[in-house]
């Protein structure tokens, strides 16, 4: 079992470079939005209800990962740095796999805004978030939300930060060549 951890701002690219490594790797992809869009039907998006079951849902979910025969779990996630629940849901769910000595492989994503705005308008994001199919309304939450995307972006420079961290400016890659440079770096392949 071996667990990626991939977060960054939103529409950068994390579901669909998760998505291009569980191919290769034959691992599951728990992404944000997969409790998300169920929860939003009862209550206020950020409600306390909402963040409480969200945090609840995603850690019974990498729960039963952990206890399973899968060779490993891809976790996506926009992780405001600055955000308390964001730090909690993360280390919720990560202080169980380092309890067990399972790896646990960190990768930060970047893109700039034009990019990300692109990006928002792709079949796979369409397809799995209802919240980005106003593609103007996306747009123009994107526009709003750059200024303050320096808090989900780390200080680190780009490349191999600490061991099982990496940061990647993916303006100019394919999600497929991003997996291809993840697994690269980690020494990851499909045989492990």
């Amino acid at each position: 079992m071996k667990v990626i951890f991939i977060w960054g701002p939103q529409a950068v690219g994390k579901l669909a470079v998760g998505h291009e490594i569980a191919k290769h790797m034959h691992f599951r992809v728990i992404f944000a939005h997969i409790t998300m869009k169920k929860l939003e039907k009862f209550f206020k998006w950020g409600s306390g209800p909402f963040i409480k079951l969200d945090l609840q849902l995603h850690v019974q979910i990498f729960n039963e990962y952990l206890n399973s025969n899968s060779p490993g779990v891809i976790l996506t996630k926009v992780r405001f740095l600055n955000r308390k629940k964001d730090l909690q849901l993360v280390e919720t769910i990560l202080v169980k796999a380092r309890a067990r000595k399972i790896p646990i492989y960190e990768v930060e994503l970047y893109a700039d805004l034009d990019t990300r705005i692109e990006r928002a308008c792709k079949a796979l994001q369409l397809e799995n978030r209802a919240s980005k199919r106003n593609l103007k309304k996306c747009e123009s939450r994107l526009r709003k939300s750059h200024a303050s995307d320096i808090q989900v972006t780390s200080t680190h420079s780009f490349g191999m930060v600490r061991e099982n961290y990496l940061k990647l400016d993916i303006t100019n890659q394919t999600a497929e060549e991003t997996a291809r440079q993840i697994m690269q770096a980690f020494n990851l392949s499909n045989s492990q």
